[in-house]
């Protein structure tokens, strides 16, 4: 998600060519989407992913989204529409596990 945002914004400011990159994703076979939340959205990038998340459900390409939140405050941060679409659209699986990377860093705390 956080390159998705870089391409929207740095298209729009100098190329203006947000849309063909938008086609590049609605192409790929399986679109995987990590990272949702790991930065604030614009209007911009959020109406850009709403346009992905809409033009691949409607085609009913496959979309892959990973991101650290629960179902309300994933709505929260990508907003009610683009919310929808994925409910709509998506098996949603929610996994509880331990974060490894602050597993490993605490382990690594308690070895000095």
């Amino acid at each position: 998600a956080p390159r998705f945002s870089e391409e929207v914004g740095l298209r729009s400011g100098f190329h203006g060519d947000i849309g063909s990159y938008r086609a590049e994703l609605v192409a790929v076979d399986l679109l995987a989407i990590d990272d949702i939340g790991a930065e604030n959205p614009t209007d911009l990038v959020r109406e850009q992913f709403y346009l992905l998340v809409e033009e691949r459900v409607t085609r009913r390409m496959p979309i892959i989204v990973a991101c650290n939140f629960s179902r309300n405050e994933l709505e929260q941060w990508v907003g009610s529409r683009i919310h929808s679409r994925l409910l709509g659209a998506c098996e949603m699986l929610e996994i509880h596990a331990t974060d490894m990377r602050a597993k490993e860093k605490e382990r690594r705390i308690r070895k000095t």
